[in-house]
């Protein structure tokens, strides 16, 4: 089992099966997220954007954006709480936008703004050892 950040991920296991993984996400936890990187201003670290185009070539994807708005309740013995709220049924592409988050986020893909350290030497090694043999495989 593998847990992370609004997420875990765990094996189920079959008689005759081979071994699938089952991976459970806080919607509303990565939605607020995804959000907040496409409210980052352009450029900045962090910020998700679109590529340049047609003035209306956005307009789908952005009404899929929107199909959902944020709610903060109050629930007692759980304190303030974050929900997404539909208003209206085409909201696919923001649900792809979060689980693709998600995706990157159990790749290890980070979105940071200071470099992170350096691994001691030995370790590096292995660490390079490791890519060129996975780089030998994709060939």
């Amino acid at each position: 089992m593998k847990i992370g950040e609004g997420y875990h991920v765990a094996r189920l296991r079959r008689s005759g099966q081979k071994p699938r993984r089952l991976v459970e996400v806080d919607a509303d936890h990565w939605k607020s997220w995804f959000h907040e990187r496409l409210a980052a201003s352009p450029g900045r670290p962090g910020a998700l954007g679109f590529f340049a185009g047609e003035p209306n070539e956005h307009l789908t994807i952005a009404r899929h954006f929107t199909a959902e708005c944020r709610v903060e309740e109050f629930l007692p013995g759980r304190g303030r709480i974050v929900r997404w709220k539909r208003m209206h049924r085409s909201n696919h592409f923001l649900d792809a936008g979060q689980l693709a988050c998600v995706a990157g986020h159990l790749a290890g893909v980070r979105l940071i703004v200071e470099a992170p350290a350096k691994p001691p030497a030995e370790q590096q090694a292995t660490t390079s050892r490791f890519a060129a043999r996975q780089r030998g495989r994709r060939r």
